[in-house]
């Protein structure tokens, strides 16, 4: 098992170097990651979950694309890269995600083939 390295900001060549050969760095408390879930929680998931907080198979789609497109979402992931020592404009990323599963549920199940590399 790979041993975890963990840092609070990503500065260093060497750090780098580790990435590269596949060392999974882990960055902790970096403050828009901790804004990001405060939004997230106060904002994005009360307007889509129902009063006991159950998200429907259509408002998880809905909460997907509007978290993905959201101005302030997009900026935080931003400032997430760049308070993690990475450069965000050298940086190669894909698109501001999240994934919803409501917990025990049984719709990833890891033993499958599916989800094997």
């Amino acid at each position: 098992m790979m041993k975890q390295c963990v840092v609070t900001k990503f500065d260093s060549v060497e750090k780098r170097k580790l990435v590269y050969c596949g060392q999974v760095l882990v960055l902790k408390q970096l403050p828009s990651a901790l804004e990001l879930a405060k939004y997230f929680q106060s904002f994005v998931l009360p307007k889509h979950a129902t009063k006991d907080g159950i998200l429907t198979e259509k408002n998880k789609l809905l909460l997907c694309n509007e978290f993905e497109s959201d101005p302030k979402v997009i900026q935080l992931f931003k400032d997430i890269i760049n308070q993690g020592g990475a450069n965000f404009a050298d940086t190669c990323w894909d698109r501001a995600r999240i994934r919803i599963q409501q917990p025990n549920t049984q719709l990833d199940d890891i033993k499958s083939k599916l989800y094997q590399t």
